[in-house]
C-alpha cells in the first residue's frame, strides 16, 4: 500500500503538467445549435417568417439561406442567435409585433436571389447552411416529397394567420405545426401575495369601481370590451384633464359594433386627454380574436379585475364578481401585459381618430360621486395568481381543479357543448365528483343564452353521477348571469373566460386566482344564495366553569355551535389572533390574571364566527395545614437516621 502511495505521489506532478484533455479517456460532449423554421406567414401583404436556435449553443447564423424554390433569401451580416432566441424576416417595413432581431428583405443585410413570394394557396419552404438542409416546411398544395419532410402538408393557411411551430416539437410534418396568430404573448403564470377585497355585480361594483378611480394618483391604464357608463367615463376625463396618464385599450369590433352614442362618449374622453386606442382587424392581421379583458391597473400597485364589462347594463343588472388587489408585483407584471397588447406600433393597434374619425364629443356631465356612508369593506392577505389567455390559462384551471378535495363551485355565463365529448373542464368537474367532489354548475337561463348550449350542458352535467348542475333560477332578480367564476376548494377564480374554446385560445382574457378560506366563503354565500340554498348562520358557545378557575390548576372548557357541519374550531388563548388549540374540549390551566379567550369555527361552506369570553384566574391559596405537617418531616427523620445508623454499624464483620 506505501509503494502504492509513493508511486502516486511521484506520478501526479507530471499528470498535472499534461493537458486536461490528456487526463479524461471520453471526451466530453459540445453544445450544438439548432436552427429551425419557426414561423410562415405567407397569406398576407407582408411575406414574413422567422427562425429559431433550439440548440444549446450560440450560433453566428450569417450566411444562412431560406428559398421557396424560386426565390433565395440570404443573411449577408453577423448575427448571433443564442439559445431560445429568434430571428424575423419580413419583405416590408411595417412593424410586426415579434419578440427578437428582425430583418427586412431585399436589403444589404438580407440579399435576394429570384423572386420568392410564399404563394397563398401552397408551397415549400427550405432552411440551409453550407448546403446542409437544415429544416423544411410544406402547406397547402405545396410539393410533400421534398428532402426533410414527411407526410401531407400543414392545411391552407388563412389570411392574417400564421403557421406556427409547436415549441421543441421537430417530426419534419405537418405535427410541428399549427396555425395561429402572430404577435400572441407567452407570458408565464406569476403568483403574488397581496391584500384584496371582494365584490359583485350588482350589488356595490359601480361603488368599489368609482373609489378605485377616486384613489389615481398619477396613471391608470384600463383594457375592458366595452365602456359606456356615463360617471365612469366623467372621472376618466377629469383623471386626464388633471394631467394624470389615462390610457384605454378597447376591443375595436364587439359583437354588435358600437354604437353612435357610445363613439360620442369616447370621443370625450379622447378630447379630455385620455389614450384611446383599439384593436381591430388590420386587413385580416389581429393578434387575438377579441380583446374580451375587463381589468384596471392604477399607479402600478393596485389592480381592479372583474366579470362585467362597465356599462350600465352590467353594473345595474347582471351577475358577476369582481376584486381590487393592492399588491406592486402583481400590478407590474399586469401593466407589463398592457403594455405589450397597447403597443401603437403593432398592425392591429389603431387610435381613436383612425377608428371613429368625424365623431362630435359627448358633453359629459360633472363628476359628483361621493362614497356611501355605509359600505361593507373586507380586506383579505391572500396569494393572487394572475391568469391570461391564451396564454396560461387552460393548463393552470385544469392543475387546480385536478387537486380539488371538498368543492368545485361553477358560475358561468355558458358553456361549449362539444367540451361534453372532449378533455375540458367539464369533463374535469364530472372527474372530480369521481373523486366525491361536491360539484355544482350554474349556467345563464336568460334570452340572451337561447340560442347557446345552456340547456343541453347542463342537462347531460346533472345526468353524471355526483353533478349537480342547473340554469339560474328566473326568479334571481338578474338580467343576465354574465359571471365567469369558480370556486374551488379555498380558491376563487375572478376572470373574464367565457368556458369556451374561443375565450381560452384565441381571445384576450384576464383571470386571477386567489387563494384565501375568507374569500372563499365571501363568493360562496354568493353563489349558494343565487343557487337557492337557504345559509343556516353559524354561532358558537364557550361553556366556561361557573366560578372562577385559580391559578395553578386544571379546568377546562367546551366549544358548542349551531349551524351547517363544522370543519375546524381553533382557541387562542394569548389574543394574538393565532390559534393555540384546536378541537371541542380544552383542560386548560392558566397563571392568575384577566385573559382572553377567543373561539373561532368555521362551516363547511367556510362561514366563520368567533366568540370572545373574559376570563379571570384566581391567584391560588395556600394550605396551611398542609405545610405545617410538611414542616415535622425533617425533624421526624433524625431518631430514624439514629437507629438506621447504630443497626448497620453492628452488622460489619471485623469491626469492634
Amino acid at each position: 500500500m506505501m509503494r502504492t502511495l509513493r508511486l502516486l505521489s511521484l506520478m501526479l506532478p507530471i499528470l498535472l503538467l499534461l493537458p486536461s484533455s490528456s487526463l479524461l479517456a471520453v471526451p466530453m460532449p459540445t453544445p450544438t445549435g439548432l436552427l429551425l423554421l419557426d414561423a410562415v406567414m405567407p397569406a398576407y401583404g407582408v411575406e414574413m417568417l422567422s427562425i429559431c436556435n433550439y440548440g444549446e449553443a450560440p450560433v453566428d447564423i450569417q450566411g444562412l439561406r431560406i428559398s421557396d424554390g424560386e426565390g433565395t433569401l440570404q443573411i449577408e451580416v453577423n448575427h448571433v442567435l443564442w439559445p431560445g432566441e429568434k430571428a424575423h424576416l419580413r419583405s416590408d417595413e411595417i412593424w410586426m409585433p415579434l419578440e427578437g432581431r428582425q430583418f427586412i428583405f431585399p436589403s444589404t443585410e438580407v440579399s435576394m436571389v429570384g423572386r420568392f413570394i410564399m404563394a397563398d394557396a401552397g408551397d415549400e419552404v427550405t432552411l440551409t447552411m453550407d448546403d446542409e438542409l437544415l429544416d423544411a416546411f410544406v402547406y397547402g398544395n405545396g410539393d410533400t416529397t421534398i428532402p426533410g419532410w414527411e407526410g401531407p402538408a400543414l392545411p391552407r393557411i388563412g389570411k392574417g394567420k400564421a403557421a406556427m411551430r409547436i415549441p421543441f416539437q421537430d417530426q419534419n410534418s405537418m405535427m410541428d405545426w399549427l396555425a395561429s396568430n402572430l404577435g400572441r404573448t407567452h407570458f408565464p403564470v406569476s403568483t403574488h401575495m397581496a391584500l384584496v377585497e371582494p365584490f359583485l355585480f350588482p350589488e356595490d361594483a359601480f361603488f368599489r369601481i368609482m373609489r378605485e378611480l377616486s384613489a389615481v394618483d398619477w396613471e391608470v391604464c384600463i383594457s375592458i370590451y366595452q365602456l359606456n357608463n356615463l360617471s365612469i367615463a366623467s372621472a376618466l376625463a377629469e383623471l386626464a384633464i388633471a394631467g394624470k396618464t389615462v390610457k384605454i385599450l378597447m376591443e375595436g369590433s364587439p359583437v354588435g359594433g358600437v354604437s353612435e352614442s357610445v363613439q360620442s362618449l369616447l370621443a370625450a374622453l379622447s378630447e379630455a386627454g385620455c389614450d384611446l386606442r383599439f384593436i381591430r382587424s388590420a386587413d385580416g392581421f389581429k393578434r387575438y380574436d377579441y380583446l374580451h379583458n375587463k381589468y384596471a391597473v392604477i399607479d402600478r400597485s393596485r389592480v381592479i379585475v372583474t366579470s362585467e364589462n362597465w356599462q350600465d347594463s352590467s353594473l345595474l343588472n347582471n351577475r358577476g364578481w369582481g376584486v381590487s388587489i393592492d399588491s406592486v408585483g402583481l400590478a407590474e407584471q399586469l401593466w407589463q401585459v398592457f403594455e405589450t397588447d397597447f403597443e401603437d406600433r403593432s398592425l392591429d393597434i389603431m387610435g381613436f381618430s383612425t377608428r371613429f374619425p368625424y365623431i362630435d364629443p359627448l358633453v359629459l356631465p360633472n363628476n359628483t360621486f361621493s362614497m356611501p356612508p355605509v359600505l361593507n369593506i373586507s380586506v383579505v392577505s391572500a396569494e393572487v395568481s394572475l391568469l391570461l389567455c391564451p396564454d396560461n390559462a387552460y393548463e393552470h384551471l385544469r392543475l387546480i381543479m385536478a387537486q380539488a378535495e371538498r368543492k368545485i363551485y361553477v358560475q358561468q355565463f355558458y358553456a361549449q357543448g362539444s367540451w361534453l365529448e372532449q378533455d375540458s373542464p367539464l369533463v374535469w368537474m364530472i372527474e372530480a365528483a369521481d373523486r366525491d367532489v361536491d360539484v355544482r354548475l350554474m349556467l345563464d337561463s336568460s334570452w340572451f343564452s337561447s340560442s347557446k348550449d345552456n340547456e343541453m350542458v347542463v342537462l347531460r352535467m346533472d345526468e353524471a353521477p355526483g353533478v349537480n348542475a342547473k340554469l339560474s333560477p328566473s326568479e334571481s332578480g338578474f338580467s343576465i348571469v354574465h359571471n365567469k367564476g369558480a370556486i374551488i376548494d379555498d380558491v376563487v377564480l375572478v376572470s373574464s373566460i367565457n368556458w369556451v374554446d374561443a375565450s381560452f385560445f384565441q381571445n384576450r382574457e384576464i383571470g386571477v386566482m386567489v387563494r384565501s378560506d375568507v374569500l372563499a366563503s365571501f363568493f360562496t354565500m354568493a353563489f349558494l344564495r343565487d343557487w337557492g340554498e337557504i345559509i343556516e348562520e353559524l354561532t358558537v358557545r364557550m361553556d366556561v366553569p361557573g366560578d372562577p378557575p385559580t391559578d395553578g390548576k386544571p379546568f377546562v372548557v367546551e366549544a358548542s355551535t349551531s349551524g351547517r357541519p363544522v370543519e375546524n374550531l381553533s382557541w387562542d388563548l394569548d389574543s394574538d389572533g393565532s390559534p393555540d388549540l384546536y378541537g371541542w374540549r380544552q383542560v386548560l390551566v392558566l397563571p392568575s390574571g384577566l385573559h382572553n379567550i377567543t373561539l373561532t369555527a368555521m362551516d363547511d361552506l367556510g362561514q366563520t364566527a368567533s366568540l370572545t369570553v373574559h376570563l379571570e384566574v384566581l391567584p391560588g391559596v395556600e394550605d396551611e395545614t398542609t405545610w405545617s405537617t410538611w414542616g415535622f418531616v425533617p425533624l421526624l427523620s433524625l431518631p430514624v437516621t439514629m437507629i438506621v445508623y447504630r443497626i448497620w454499624r453492628r452488622r460489619r464483620p471485623g469491626q469492634e
